[in-house]
């Protein structure tokens, strides 16, 4: 299992032997999918005995890793350690490319911090990933009424700062393999800023695993792409302008160093 546990960066061991049926099949695409829908289908089981918690989102991240990597796929994590570098809950900000970081950031994340991610509205009432979101109590915005969505993330994001627990928020309105700053909007910077917390940036890159054309979450599968996560060093939010425009300098240098394309 990929452990994300023991230091400030983690990389795909060279050599990760890969699951049965990617062996046996040979079709990345279709063993991905087995994998992660079997991961799916243990966490709908624990949410209907009320018991999907941040442990079992946890185990569930993990095993999504191990699904990344046992279809030929790799994982390269930096920065970890600057979710430790601020005690107490932070506001973790990233840009978002595919449906993957949502199942693999938990695994990075718990281990050092409890966190609730933000999330659209929609998603929870999606067939196979609604009751797993709703049982985590994440923040929901419509990503169509950006009036109403800056009401509930300061009100709601507030509420999980104050409790304790990190919001991990992707402030674009779609999954996009570029980086579009004028799509990035400057919500992370002030739900931190509201509540006196520092920003976590996070750069990601995550087209291993493509956008469908015809079901957005069901696109190909890259194996030669590695999934990259890189966590950056914590921002004060006194300003919550200047915080976004670091937030933004961060992510832009570490895409644009893997090939992305920013603008």
């Amino acid at each position: 299992m990929p452990d994300f546990y023991v230091s400030d960066s983690y990389s795909t061991p060279p050599g990760t032997r890969r699951l049965p049926l990617a062996r046996v099949l040979g079709w990345t695409r279709l063993a991905f999918y087995w994998y992660m829908y079997r991961v799916v289908v243990e966490a709908q089981a624990t949410a209907r005995r009320g018991q999907y918690d941040n442990a079992a989102f946890q185990r569930s991240s993990e095993r999504s890793a191990r699904a990344v990597e046992g279809c030929g796929g790799t994982i390269e994590v930096t920065g970890l350690d600057n979710l430790l570098s601020v005690s107490g809950p932070v506001v973790i900000v990233g840009n978002h490319m595919s449906f993957l970081e949502t199942f693999l950031m938990p695994a990075m994340i718990l281990p050092r911090k409890p966190v609730c991610f933000v999330v659209k509205e929609s998603l929870l009432h999606h067939p196979a990933l609604g009751p797993l979101m709703t049982s985590l109590q994440p923040v929901a915005l419509t990503r169509t009424n950006p009036r109403e969505d800056l009401r509930t993330m300061m009100e709601q994001g507030r509420q999980r700062l104050d409790s304790g627990r990190s919001v991990c928020v992707y402030p674009q309105s779609t999954r996009m393999h570029d980086f579009d700053t004028a799509k990035f909007t400057s919500i992370g910077a002030k739900l931190a800023q509201r509540a006196g917390r520092p920003v976590i940036p996070v750069a990601l890159r995550t087209d291993f695993l493509g956008n469908g054309t015809l079901v957005k979450d069901l696109g190909p599968v890259h194996p030669d792409r590695p999934a990259r996560f890189a966590f950056g060093p914590p921002i004060g939010t006194a300003e919550a302008r200047s915080a976004h425009e670091q937030v933004v300098a961060f992510i832009t240098e570490r895409l644009t160093a893997w090939g992305v394309s920013c603008r």
